[in-house]
């Protein structure tokens, strides 16, 4: 981007244009205006579904005409909107999957329902316990399901390796107490012979 100075004076009182011209870096110029871009993006709200050709004549709109900044063209405008759309629905799966670790836990796991679900055999049943909660709405309805499937399994997983170790340790156990009974029985053996 190139600003020319002022005009300065000649010294005999008359004004000369000063042909002098300052750079401003380029990518630092590019992330101002970017930045002012995503800002603009921001103030709309978003959801996680929005598309480009819905929201591209909203951000035109903006009454400081930001978005029609001749410095950057449409597939960085584009770029950029998309950028924040998958930043948006990034961050409603983490919220969902904390939501999924609050609500759906072993304790809830344990209660059935009157027809024998559990918030682990049941997606209806599940979802009667995520309602409420705004992350629950946030998350666009295909996906909720299937994030709930894979917490499901990875709950079934860390508990089958919890009873898988504890298992292990049980049979350490056994396995050491043979041992010392079976060195008792060759010391008292030894004792008598």
């Amino acid at each position: 981007m190139r600003h020319k100075h002022e005009q300065e004076s000649n010294g005999d009182g008359s004004r000369v244009s000063d042909q002098r011209i300052t750079l401003i870096p380029l990518a630092s110029f590019q992330r101002g205006l970017e930045f002012d871009y995503t800002y603009i993006i921001k103030s709309l709200h978003l959801h996680t579904q929005a598309s480009w050709t819905e929201s591209k004549p909203k951000l035109e709109k903006d009454p400081q005409g930001r978005a029609a900044n001749p410095y950057l063209d449409q597939s960085d405008l584009e770029k950029l909107f998309r950028e924040h759309v998958k930043v948006l629905h990034e961050r409603c799966v983490y919220d969902f999957r904390v939501l999924l670790s609050d609500v759906i836990t072993s304790e809830v796991a344990a209660q059935e329902t009157e027809d024998g679900k559990t918030a682990m055999t049941s997606w209806s049943t599940a979802k009667r316990l995520l309602k409420s909660d705004p992350r629950y709405t946030k998350m666009p309805r295909k996906e909720r399901e299937s994030l709930w499937h894979r917490h499901v399994e990875e709950m079934q997983r860390r508990q089958k390796l919890a009873v898988d170790q504890e298992g292990e340790k049980q049979a350490e156990t056994r396995s050491r107490r043979s041992v010392d009974y079976g060195k008792y029985l060759s010391g008292s053996r030894g004792n008598h012979e």
